[in-house]
């Protein structure tokens, strides 16, 4: 469940000040759409965008998933090495947006944007450790936007643009909080507040003026070229927005936004707990479709090379006694058997093998 509250404040300047243009409650699209208007030559505008997001469900499609599901069923890692460690139960985050624009030329608008975040998530440990609760929380400046907007079409019933930028990376992905398992450990993409690539993208936008009532449709697509310094990139994006206003009055109208969103699906993780001055790897996992393709040699391998820049001295990992695939894997790499833990996995009783590689 998602609880979204926006708040709005523009100013406009203008070498020939156009009121009757501008004044209007509804002369922008809804205040969480961005890029959605042009300017005309000589307007500079700057704007302040407050928006609270509160999110207290996690959702697979239609169906609820709950934290004593999701922490007591195997995570689908390739090496069958058991559940997810933590599970999100709730995450309020508050945004406060900044945007410029500038027109040079009747045809063209220039557009910079950044934002602030606050975040904060409650997680619930997996039962075998207690099932407690425990929070994180993140803040900072967001990656910034930096786009063109060119006129294509305008007249009164209709205006399309066509939008092309960049995206700066100005936020963080180092950004980290004491935990269960560590005093500073590096949160997850969603509480980190950047991407750490430079990223192009597109869009264009339709704003159809019935009068009173506005519809308004944009499509964008962004592309992640390359990775960033911790060797992931976030994955290319494509999202539709399909948003309504209504002019109550001239200051006062009402906006609804639906958003679709297509991103890459993830291939591959590799999740591990520093203990200095060791490192124990708890999950790694490739999409079943993706194995046998070198993906799970390269994330090991990777981890790997961090921890050895770390100066970590020693690795260890559980995996299950029936997962031969998984332990010859291991033995490639030069990991050692070194004890049976019994009835380590929940889900089974299983044993689990105990294994470890200096480094």
């Amino acid at each position: 469940m998602i609880h979204y509250i926006t708040f709005i404040i523009i100013v406009v300047f203008s070498t020939i000040l156009r009121t009757a243009e501008i004044h209007l409650a509804d002369s922008h699209g809804p205040i969480s759409v961005m890029g959605d208007h042009s300017h005309k030559k000589g307007e500079i505008m700057f704007s302040y965008r407050f928006g609270h997001m509160e999110m207290n469900k996690i959702m697979n499609g239609t169906k609820v998933l709950y934290s004593d599901n999701i922490t007591s069923v195997p995570n689908g890692a390739s090496n069958g090495s058991g559940n997810y460690m933590n599970t999100s139960v709730s995450m309020k985050m508050d945004m406060h947006m900044f945007g410029a624009m500038y027109a040079p030329h009747d045809l063209l608008t220039l557009m910079l944007m950044t934002s602030y975040f606050e975040k904060e998530m409650t997680q619930r440990r997996m039962p075998m450790a207690g099932g407690g609760l425990f929070d994180v929380n993140s803040s900072g400046i967001s990656d910034t936007r930096f786009s063109g907007i060119l006129k294509v079409f305008e007249e009164d019933y209709l205006k399309t643009s066509i939008g092309f930028g960049i995206s700066i990376p100005s936020g963080s992905i180092d950004i980290r909080d004491n935990t269960p398992t560590s005093s500073s450990s590096r949160l997850g993409y969603s509480m980190q507040n950047g991407s750490g690539t430079f990223d192009p993208f597109i869009f264009i936008n339709n704003i159809n003026n019935l009068g009173r009532l506005k519809v308004g449709e944009k499509f964008l697509f962004k592309k992640s070229v390359y990775k960033n310094t911790k060797n992931y990139k976030q994955g290319d994006l494509f999202k539709a927005t399909l948003c309504t206003s209504y002019r109550w009055v001239d200051y006062i109208s009402t906006s609804v936004k639906i958003n679709y969103e297509v991103k890459k699906k993830m291939i591959g993780f590799i999740i591990f707990s520093p203990i200095t001055p060791e490192a124990h790897i708890l999950s790694i996992s490739v999409r079943n479709e993706m194995q046998s393709k070198g993906i799970g040699t390269l994330l090991l391998k990777s981890m790997l090379d961090q921890c050895k820049v770390m100066h970590y001295k020693k690795i260890f990992l559980e995996v299950r006694v029936s997962n031969v695939k998984a332990i010859n894997f291991y033995e490639k790499f030069g990991f050692s058997k070194d004890a049976i833990r019994n009835n380590y996995y929940t889900d089974n009783s299983e044993d689990a093998l105990l294994m470890s590689l200096s480094i």
